[in-house]
């Protein structure tokens, strides 16, 4: 097993320090088809056994994943057809008072609003924002108020600001490489959304048979780095979400990926990076080098301009949605 620093397991560093061989899935798999059932109280096998609970409650489908609002689903959906306007998305937002709010006050933030107007009604905002911008703002924070949740409330804020670091990045990079892709935000967005899953089955398998005899925060880097991709691509097709994506997830931290996910897996880990350098540094992302001087930035941008620009962007975007 790959050595996981406990405090690591809600930062995106962890995409550019391991591999997840598909070797140590299969090991976990035949462990639980030999596995007897009985009851645990030698406390230097009660780890293994806890790692064996939780993975035989994913490859049974044990779980029940998180459902997002119909609405989101629905404004996700419209927003693809290039039939779309202004006016369709903000009938359907406007059944959901939660999504509703979000799209007016990310329209009225610094990063969008002019100084001297204030919008107060949705097909403006959406008008503003842009279809592509609305459906990602939906889905964020559909995504924020169903999966990151519950009582480890620092763990679900280190995961979710992750997530959508790993988003914006993913965006600014597609669009500055000219590799655009309608679904580079989601891909950022989804890549990681097994782990507050896993945190929950965790819990509830310490909770029932091993409480004050198991440590979560032990536990979690591990069962983290087995599973969370396999059961983020669980949920993705449970929310019948692009089978390219429910790929992605699962395969992005593979050493050796299928062909056609690699464009999408590079730039993720480019995008975890960002999110890396911002969270980690104690001046302003322009003036750090980290970024200009990582050879993955080299590779994938030969004009410097575009990496001044992204380093600039980059910040300002993410903030804004944390913000809102």
């Amino acid at each position: 097993m790959h050595g996981l620093r406990q405090d690591t397991i809600g930062s995106a560093m962890e995409t550019g320090l391991y591999e997840l061989d598909p070797s140590e899935l299969a090991e976990v798999d035949r462990e639980l088809r030999d596995r007897a059932p009985r009851r645990v109280t030698e406390p230097a096998l009660i780890p293994r056994e806890v790692r064996l609970r939780v993975s035989a409650a994913v490859s049974a489908g044990r779980f029940e994943p998180p459902r997002l609002p119909e609405v989101a689903l629905q404004v996700v959906e419209r927003s693809e057809d290039l039939k779309a306007s202004a006016e369709d998305l903000a009938l359907l937002a406007h059944r959901d008072a939660f999504l509703a709010g979000r799209l007016l006050q990310v329209a009225n933030s610094a990063y969008y609003s002019p100084r001297d107007r204030r919008i107060t009604r949705l097909p403006e905002a959406v008008a503003r924002l842009g279809l592509r911008q609305v459906r990602n703002v939906v889905l964020a924070a559909a995504v924020q108020q169903s999966v990151y949740q519950g009582s480890r409330k620092r763990l679900m804020e280190r995961l979710w600001q992750a997530s959508l670091g790993a988003a914006v990045g993913c965006r600014v990079i597609s669009q500055l490489s000219r590799k655009d892709t309608d679904q580079a935000f989601t891909i950022g967005l989804m890549h990681d959304i097994g782990k507050p899953v896993l945190a929950w089955i965790l819990d509830e398998v310490i909770q029932e048979h091993f409480r004050g005899r198991a440590d979560f925060n032990e536990l979690a880097p591990e069962i983290f780095h087995l599973l969370h991709g396999r059961v983020g691509a669980t949920i993705v097709r449970h929310w019948k979400l692009p089978n390219k994506l429910a790929a992605i997830v699962a395969h992005h931290h593979d050493p050796a990926p299928p062909p056609k996910l690699r464009q999408a897996l590079r730039m993720l880990r480019l995008a975890n990076l960002l999110y890396e350098t911002w969270r980690s540094t104690r001046k302003p992302m322009h003036e750090s080098e980290k970024v200009r001087s990582h050879p993955r930035i080299a590779r994938a941008f030969d004009d410097p301009h575009k990496v001044e620009r992204m380093v600039r962007i980059y910040p300002a975007a993410l903030e804004n949605l944390l913000a809102a």
